[in-house]
């Protein structure tokens, strides 16, 4: 049923539906989704050609308010291929070390990573935000400072607030977790800003890629390279987004390749939107929503949020694994008892590594990265993805992480069962 539902006008209406990645204007169901504080936004580079307006643009709260593409143009406005001086000149913060962590970040990044930045008017890094998200009123990305940290001092100076949806599946008898690995070790591990550890640049590198990789794809959703040249200095970035709708990633690929499950779009409804959860979804297991998943063409849970979620995440998966080679872990588990905070409580009933390489989520995957990077030849990367593994059914989380090898995890970056575990703040986008 609500595929057929996914029509033109609800495609559009959704829009503004999903606080974690796109702005609302003027859904208040959802206090403080996307409203954080502003005010002590800085421009990184006071030298920056851009510094005067970049915080006035980026702080606009409607249409009206929104700076022109003449004002503050699409970084790809300006250049095809931009480097770290033209994505720095547009980065504003709220802390000086969150500017000198983003651009040692774009200094160890790939070149398709900052290539996809043209699809910007802004970053912008606040202590308040979480979750992160893109604005496509002001064409910029909002990014939660809690993957960039490193030391505790920096850590401290982030608002520990939780994200609004982390209580909409409390219902629900099962839970969705994802996590990515490399050489079957955690690619990175994660850690909120109330730690007392610091933390390795490599886990700030990969935690903080996954989340570019993903902000970014609806950037250059909504305006694709080929649009940049016919874009008008008069127009606003969400106005001149929607005057090319047919033009979007998502537009042609929910034309050309929908998703299908209606039990995955009504529970995204409860997990992402906060719906209230019907007794049929009660009653659904792990092992229910695994069968329902299974043979459709999304590559994770939150492809069923929005058409929008659908391509970002799509995107992100298969770029981590080409760029870092780097597998995701996605499964389906039962409900841990309240109050626990171990991965051994979350016991697998449908589970995948590796979930792009399926033949139905690489067709959609495969289409989705064409359009993001058209000027790039991905034949001989998609023609050696490897295979998708299936996780087995009854063990836990924990144990999973190498359920291809016998061999000891001894001194390797592995989820251990005592150690404290927070399913939800390794999800949010």
């Amino acid at each position: 049923m609500l595929k057929t539902l996914l029509s033109t006008n609800l495609f559009l209406s959704l829009l503004f539906l999903t606080a974690c990645d796109f702005k609302e204007e003027n859904d208040t169901s959802h206090q403080g989704a996307s409203r954080e504080e502003l005010s002590n936004l800085k421009p990184w580079l006071v030298t920056s050609p851009w510094a005067h307006q970049l915080k006035e643009c980026a702080s606009a709260q409607n249409e009206k308010e929104a700076c022109t593409l003449g004002t503050m143009p699409l970084i790809g406005m300006a250049s095809s291929q931009p480097g770290i001086a033209e994505i720095s000149q547009r980065l504003l913060v709220s802390h000086d070390w969150m500017g000198e962590r983003f651009e040692e970040l774009l200094l160890n990044s790939p070149i398709e990573l900052l290539t996809m930045f043209r699809g910007v008017t802004m970053v912008v890094i606040d202590d308040d935000i979480r979750p992160a998200y893109y604005d496509p009123q002001t064409g910029a990305i909002y990014l939660d400072p809690n993957y960039l940290w490193q030391n505790v001092s920096e850590a401290q100076t982030i608002n520990p607030k939780q994200d609004f949806r982390a209580d909409f599946d409390n219902e629900l008898a099962f839970r969705n977790l994802f996590r990515y690995v490399k050489n079957q070790e955690l690619a990175y591990r994660y850690s909120g800003p109330e730690s007392t550890t610091p933390r390795e640049f490599e886990d700030v590198r990969y935690l903080a890629s996954a989340l570019l990789l993903h902000e970014l794809a609806h950037a250059n959703d909504y305006f694709p390279v080929a649009s940049h040249s016919g874009l008008k200095a008069s127009d606003k970035p969400w106005q001149a987004a929607r005057s090319q709708l047919d033009s979007w990633t998502s537009s042609r690929l929910l034309a050309l390749n929908p998703l299908d499950s209606g039990l995955m779009f009504e529970a995204a409804l409860t997990m992402y939107h906060g719906e209230k959860a019907s007794s049929s979804l009660k009653s659904q297991q792990a092992t229910d929503i695994g069968a329902a998943f299974a043979p459709d063409g999304a590559s994770a849970n939150y492809n069923y949020s929005t058409p929008y979620e659908d391509v970002a995440m799509l995107f992100e998966e298969i770029m981590m694994l080409r760029l870092f080679a780097i597998d995701r872990d996605m499964a389906f588990t039962s409900a841990p008892t309240p109050g626990s905070n171990s991965c051994a409580d979350y016991v697998i009933g449908w589970g995948a590594r590796n979930r792009v390489a399926t033949a139905q989520v690489l067709a959609r995957a495969e289409f989705v990265l064409n359009s993001m990077l058209p000027e790039s030849d991905f034949s001989e990367f998609i023609n050696n993805l490897g295979s998708t593994k299936a996780i087995p059914e009854g063990i836990n989380w924990c144990d999973s992480q190498r359920f291809e090898s016998s061999q000891s995890t001894a001194g390797q970056k592995t989820q251990a069962p005592g150690e404290k575990f927070d399913a939800g703040a390794l999800y949010w986008r």
